[in-house]
């Protein structure tokens, strides 16, 4: 049976340990608990963590090259530069709005205003015509909120989004889907 001396015993000993551990640079083979069993070399953990470093060093890089402006446009997506529509936002399957925004394409380029608050800025889009409408798409990034994937199309001087916020921690992922129908900045309503 555990009594108050004994617990106390205990810990005194596990703190004795630690010390000791640290005063050797933990060099010794003998485990930091007495109920550790897990003994990994030094080198093998110097060698997990140069390959962490690599792999993450290499995955930044092509990241950096798939995000670049310049790669990220297609031929043609240019075709709604110089636009910008006016509407209402919601969240999917209910109708009422809950805010206004505007979209805005220029110089190859997508923004959310109502989103610019967020610390959202404006990313490279993609354009295509098919039949009577032109289709687009969009990711813009924030470093605090996430991600926001957007796709829509515009009809004459009618736009209607459909787009996706995902913002992963560490612990927990936020994820939101919502609507925007707005009509040609200057068209009459």
């Amino acid at each position: 049976m555990l009594t108050d001396r004994s617990v106390v015993e205990i810990a005194e000993r596990k703190n004795r340990n630690i010390r000791a551990a640290f005063a050797r640079g933990f060099s010794s083979s003998r485990p930091l608990h007495a109920h550790s069993a897990l003994r990994i070399p030094r080198r093998v953990l110097i060698g997990c963590a140069l390959c962490l470093v690599a792999t993450v060093g290499l995955g930044a890089i092509a990241g950096a090259q798939t995000q670049s402006p310049a790669t990220a446009a297609a031929p043609g997506s240019r075709i709604l530069d110089g636009q910008s529509f006016s509407g209402q936002v919601g969240a999917q399957g209910k109708t009422k709005s809950y805010n206004t925004d505007s979209i805005v394409f220029a110089d190859g380029h997508f923004v959310s205003t109502d989103c610019v608050q967020y610390g959202f800025t404006r990313a490279p889009y993609t354009a295509e015509r098919v039949g009577d409408a032109i289709r687009f798409r969009a990711v813009t990034t924030s470093p605090t909120h996430g991600t926001m994937t957007w796709e829509g199309s515009i009809r004459g001087d009618e736009a209607q989004a459909e787009y996706r916020w995902v913002r992963e921690r560490w612990f927990w992922t936020q994820r939101g889907e919502y609507w925007f129908k707005g009509q040609r900045d200057g068209a009459a309503r």
